[in-house]
């Protein structure tokens, strides 16, 4: 890769991209999917050759319907037969979709593939159903699949209209890599339908993503908890299918894209009390109540709320924390970026509303408020205004991810002043600014020392006797200095965080 990555220094110099150096990009590059690496080939000269030169698309063995031309067969035999020793592993991606004119080339591609199956790390088949499902068959069942770590088998339904699409069962056979799958762990499966047979290759998976774009015959069981042994997440979306047999309370569980009712069957049989992780995107009133009433034995509670920017939406966290048994609720409120926030806002609203989750609130000894990125929405109002204005917390954490919303004064002297009368209990705050170039406790005075005023102001005499101010740039020394005095931690070094006097002269 040397002799790539010094030709891409000599060529597009007057790219902005070319301000980073290319070991950056190329480490940048190392987090990211084939199909991602080939998306940024669009991108500009200069990041495509970055992401060309990388490790991850040299070896990769792409094959896409809209490629024109499409590569001969005889070209992709000699990208195959590569001469090196050993010869590289493959990642191969073969995306047709809906090009059902494709089917003699797509079974030829897919024995050369079946050839070298060997060699493949991770593969990605997008297939129609009607064709795919006889082509993966006859091509890969039983063959031995040694090095595969990662599967994605999509089944792409596209509109209502489309016989084929609607009315063929996307499924696969038990035999599939026989039980010759020893390392196979990420599993993603889009509009494919599992028997009640065990697949061998699969039961070393332990993460299951199953996606669905169209309602499944009832009679048809798409998981059945018993043959995933060591399944550690299960990501379920879209419509509701049937499930067989419950899920081990070990699996975490993310469910999303599904109404009430599809929500709250799956949420009843795919996770109990004891589930460690469980996560609804949207969650009605009984999916609230329901998840809530799992840390009724709880006996400390955290709560972290927080906003996130995905690539085409926002969306709100609210997440409880069981700090002894480690089971964590995760309740999130999406939109679309381009939406207006308010019907968001009204959305999360309504979850703190229900009276079970405002109990769950009054229970938590530890909030955590992460202003990543300007989410438009006062979550700090949200919650004390679900809570008539009163949280019993003991600790307040506010983590501040980007200079904008780094400015502290904001919450305490600006437009959506943070109101410390509304917790009574509070005896420690934590102010965490993560985001790069954060200033120092000596870089800060000023700033702090308008803090110091407004935090002395806004608490009562009784509080300030034992209130701790603890101002830090880490923010995983933030998460522990909230739970406990940090002089209690006896691995939190004392260089990562600083104690703020009170009762210092504020100028």
């Amino acid at each position: 890769m040397g002799s790539s990555i010094s030709r891409i220094r000599r060529s597009s110099t007057d790219s902005p991209a070319s301000c980073l150096p290319v070991e950056i990009w190329q480490a940048i590059f190392d987090q990211l999917s084939i199909s991602d690496l080939v998306t940024l080939l669009r991108v500009s000269r200069y990041i495509s050759g970055a992401a060309s030169a990388h490790d991850t698309y040299c070896r990769a063995f792409i094959i896409r319907a809209d490629q024109r031309p499409l590569p001969s067969l005889d070209q992709l035999r000699t990208r195959l037969a590569s001469p090196k020793e050993p010869k590289p592993l493959l990642c191969v991606d073969i995306s047709f979709g809906h090009a059902y004119d494709m089917a003699p080339y797509t079974d030829s591609v897919l024995a050369l593939v079946a050839e070298h199956m060997h060699r493949v790390e991770c593969l990605k088949l997008d297939l129609p159903p009607s064709g795919g499902v006889q082509q993966i068959r006859t091509m890969l069942d039983g063959k031995p699949a040694p090095l595969l770590r990662s599967l994605t088998i999509i089944y792409r339904a596209c509109h209502a209209y489309c016989f084929p699409c609607w009315t063929t069962p996307g499924k696969i056979s038990p035999s599939l890599f026989q039980d010759q799958a020893p390392k196979l762990r990420d599993l993603q499966l889009h509009n494919v339908v599992l028997r009640k047979e065990v697949y061998p290759a699969f039961i070393h998976a332990r993460e299951l993503r199953l996606f669905f774009d169209k309602d499944q015959p009832a009679d048809t069981p798409i998981f059945q908890a018993s043959h995933w042994p060591k399944l550690q997440t299960l990501h379920v979306r879209g419509p509701y299918w049937n499930y067989e047999g419950r899920a081990t309370p070990n699996p975490g569980v993310t469910i999303s894209n599904m109404d009430r009712e599809d929500q709250e069957r799956a949420l009843a049989h795919l996770t109990t009390p004891m589930s460690k992780y469980v996560a609804v995107t949207d969650p009605s009133t009984e999916t609230s109540k329901t998840l809530s009433k799992h840390l009724d034995d709880s006996k400390t509670i955290y709560l972290t709320v927080r906003t996130m920017q995905l690539p085409n939406c926002r969306q709100i966290h609210l997440e409880f924390e069981d700090a002894l048994e480690a089971r964590r609720r995760l309740f999130v409120t999406e939109w679309d970026i381009l939406e207006d926030v308010k019907p968001a806002a009204a959305q999360f609203r309504d979850i703190l509303a229900v009276e079970d989750i405002n109990g769950l609130i009054q229970r938590c000894s530890v909030v955590l408020l992460d202003y990543d990125i300007e989410s438009q929405v006062d979550i700090f109002s949200l919650l004390t205004q679900s809570q008539n204005y009163r949280l019993s917390c003991e600790a307040l954490c506010l983590t501040f991810g980007s200079l904008a919303e780094g400015s502290l004064l904001s919450l305490f002297a600006g437009h959506r002043e943070l109101r410390l009368d509304v917790l009574p209990a509070l005896r420690r705050l934590v102010i965490c600014c993560y985001y790069p170039n954060a200033p120092s406790v000596d870089e800060a005075t000023s700033t702090l020392s308008i803090l110091l005023r407004a935090v002395r102001k806004k608490l009562s005499p009784e509080q300030l006797k034992d209130f701790e101010l603890i101002y830090t740039r880490n923010a995983n020394a933030a998460i522990q200095c909230a739970r406990a005095p940090p002089r209690t931690h006896p691995n939190l070094p004392s260089s990562s965080w600083t104690r703020i006097d009170l009762h210092m002269n504020a100028g």
